[in-house]
Order: C-alpha cells, then structure tokens, then sequence
C-alpha cells in the first residue's frame, strides 16, 4: 500500500500563549534578552513575542529535555506580566531545586 500522506509524530509539541497586558508592552520590549537567554538556553523551549496578538507564545521542541520546562517556562513569563522583577539566578536555583 502506497503511503502518500504520512506523517511521523516521535515529539509531543506543548503550546502556551501569555497575553501581554498595556502597560507591561513597553518592559517587555526592554527586558526581552533578559527572558529570552534562559527560556531558550536552559529549559530549551522556543519563544517568540506575536506583536499582532500582543502575546507571548512558547512551544516545547525536539531539544526539549525537562518534563516540567514549558511549565517553568510560562510561570517564568507570567510572572512578569504580573510585574515582578527578572532575577535570573534564582530562577536557576528553583531549577536545581525542582529537577
């Protein structure tokens, strides 16, 4: 039988989508490197700032390795759209606590 359509799923792709409020438009723009490096670096999720839906959306990938990193991930860019401040290193140590 001739396949002509298949495709293969060997990943299970997470979505999260964040909405960036009015007046958190302006720090999230000035802080992005700031959530960015460690969202993509350590938890190796993907990220991207839609500016047509003005939101955050995240999405687990292949290189994805901790089973709780998109929830990291978005309670880490959820936090700062609720207006806390970004202190990288201990959101590291939460890390090594949770891992």
């Amino acid at each position: 039988m001739l396949c002509l359509f298949c495709v293969w799923v060997d990943v299970f792709v997470l979505h999260f989508s964040s909405q960036v409020p009015s007046h958190r438009y302006t720090p999230l723009k000035t802080k992005w490197s700031e959530i960015y490096k460690p969202i993509v670096e350590h938890m190796k999720v993907q990220i991207r700032f839609n500016p047509r839906k003005r939101c955050v959306e995240l999405q687990s990938g292949s290189h994805t390795d901790l089973a709780g990193a998109m929830q990291k991930s978005a309670d880490f860019v959820r936090a700062f759209m609720l207006g806390f401040e970004i202190r990288v290193n201990c959101f590291f140590e939460i890390l090594s606590v949770m891992s």
